[in-house]
C-alpha cells in the first residue's frame, strides 16, 4: 500500500475528535434509501462505543440528529469525505488521524510476499481482513493482529523446513522480520476507478480483482479478465443509476440456458435483454414475474465473446449485437436501479463497460461500501474453448 494510499485511508477511517464545526453550509440530508430527508448542517463527526461513524446535522431551529455516516446517501458521504479530505474541513471539524498508522514512504505490505505455503497464505488472508475492519472501525487492534499473524508465520516456518521447502522458509523469514521492524500494510487489491461520465467505462478494471462488483455470490469465477457466472446466477455492479447502457464481449458455455444483461435492478424488479444461440429477447421482472416486452433473432450465427450492448434512456430500452440494432422497447416501470450480468447455465463475460450520459443520471455509487464488506471471488478455470 503506496504512502498516499494509507494517508488516505487514515483520514477515511481513523478515530474522531469530537469538535463542532463551524462555517458549515445548510444542505439537503438524505438517508441512503430515500425514507428521510432534512434540511441541516454538519455539527460534528463522533464515533459510538462500537467504533460506528457518526454524523451529527442540526436544523435551523437547532434540533440536532444523529445518523451513521453509512446510512446517509452516497452524495451525503461524499459532502463528508469532501470536508474532511480539505484543509478547511479538517480545521472545521476537528477530525484527526489516531496516529497508530506509520507514514513510512517504503512501508512494506502483504502484497510483497510471494509466499507460496497454504497455511502462511490463510494467516495472511486472515490479518488482511482484520486490518481492513481495523482501518474501517477504530484502529486499537494493530498490535493484536500483528502478533497473531507472526506467530502463525512462525509456525509456517518451521513446517516448510520440515518439508524441505528452504525457498519458502526464506520469504516467511523476511515476512516475520518486516512485522518486527513495524506496521505491514494489509494488500486488498486495486483502488476502485473513478466513475466516468459521457463516454464508455470499463467495469474489470484489474485482470483479476472485482473491484466495485458485489463479491457474495460463490457461483462468481473471475480471473485473466474473465467473468463466470454460473448455474442461474448473477452479479451487480454497485451503482445505482437511471439512464445507462451496459455492454459485454460474451460467450455462452455448454451448459445452456439464457446470457442476460440487465439494467435497473432494484427490489422491485429489473429490465434484462437476454440471449440464447441467434435468439435475443428484451422483458422485465415486476415482483416474482416475468414479462416479455419484445424478441427477435439474428441473420446468422454468432461466433464466440460476440459484443451484447443493452441500453436504457428514459422509457425506451435497446438492444444491439456486433454494434448493429437488433430490439427496442418502450416502458416506464423501472426507472432506476444496479447494472448485472449474469445468466442460466454458465456465461462468461468480458470487456464488460457501462455508459453513464451525464452525472445527474447517478443516483448512488456504493462501491466503497460493497469493498469494505469485502468477499472473495474464487479464480475460474481455464476457459474451455
Amino acid at each position: 500500500m503506496s504512502r498516499n494510499g494509507l494517508a488516505a485511508m487514515t483520514l477515511a477511517m481513523a478515530v474522531l475528535t469530537v469538535v463542532p464545526a463551524r462555517g458549515e453550509e445548510y444542505r439537503k440530508w438524505t438517508s441512503a434509501k430515500g425514507k428521510f430527508a432534512v434540511e441541516a448542517k454538519l455539527v460534528e463527526l463522533t464515533e459510538d462505543a462500537d467504533g460506528v461513524i457518526v454524523v451529527v446535522i442540526a436544523n435551523e431551529e437547532g434540533k440536532q440528529t444523529r445518523v451513521p455516516l453509512e446510512k446517509l446517501s452516497a452524495r451525503d458521504q461524499g459532502y463528508v469525505e469532501g470536508r474532511q479530505a480539505s484543509r478547511a474541513g479538517l480545521a472545521d471539524i476537528g477530525r484527526k488521524p489516531d496516529g497508530e498508522l506509520p507514514p513510512s514512504e517504503d512501508m512494506p505490505s502483504t502484497g510483497d510476499w510471494k509466499i507460496v505455503s497454504a497455511s502462511a497464505r490463510a494467516a495472511i488472508k486472515k490479518y488482511e481482513r482484520a486490518e481492513r475492519d481495523r482501518i474501517e472501525k477504530n484502529g486499537k487492534r494493530l498490535d493484536r493482529n500483528q502478533e497473531e499473524l507472526a506467530q502463525a508465520l512462525k509456525r509456517a516456518v518451521k513446517a516448510a523446513n520440515r518439508t524441505g521447502n528452504k525457498d519458502d522458509a526464506a520469504r516467511i523469514r523476511d515476512a516475520i522480520a518486516d512485522l518486527s521492524a513495524g506496521y505491514v500494510g494489509a494488500e486488498n487489491g486495486p483502488a476502485l476507478p473513478e466513475l466516468v461520465f459521457g463516454k464508455w467505462f470499463p467495469l474489470l478494471s484489474s485482470p483479476d480483482h472485482l473491484t466495485g462488483w458485489d463479491r457474495s455470490n460463490d457461483r462468481i469465477r473471475y480471473s485473466d479478465g474473465i467473468l463466470e457466472t454460473r448455474e442461474n446466477k448473477s452479479v451487480k455492479y454497485a451503482i445505482v443509476v437511471r439512464d445507462v447502457g451496459v455492454r459485454a464481449k460474451v460467450k455462452k458455455e455448454a451448459s445452456g440456458g439464457n446470457t442476460t444483461l440487465t439494467l435497473r435492478a432494484n427490489d422491485k424488479g429489473n429490465y434484462s435483454a437476454w440471449n440464447h444461440g441467434r435468439n435475443f429477447g428484451i422483458g422485465k421482472v415486476v415482483g416474482n414475474n416475468w414479462v416479455d416486452l419484445t424478441s427477435d433473432q439474428t441473420p446468422n450465427a454468432l461466433g464466440d465473446f460476440f459484443e451484447f450492448k443493452f441500453v436504457a434512456v428514459g422509457e425506451t430500452l435497446t438492444v444491439s449485437v456486433n454494434g448493429e440494432p437488433l430490439l427496442q422497447a418502450r416502458d416506464t416501470t423501472h426507472t432506476a436501479g444496479a447494472v448485472a450480468v449474469g445468466g442460466m447455465g454458465d456465461s462468461l463475460f468480458k470487456d464488460v463497460a457501462v455508459f453513464i450520459p451525464e452525472k445527474e443520471s447517478l443516483i448512488a455509487d456504493n462501491r466503497k461500501a460493497i469493498e469494505k464488506k469485502g468477499g472473495s471471488v474464487a479464480r475460474r478455470k481455464p476457459s474451455r474453448q
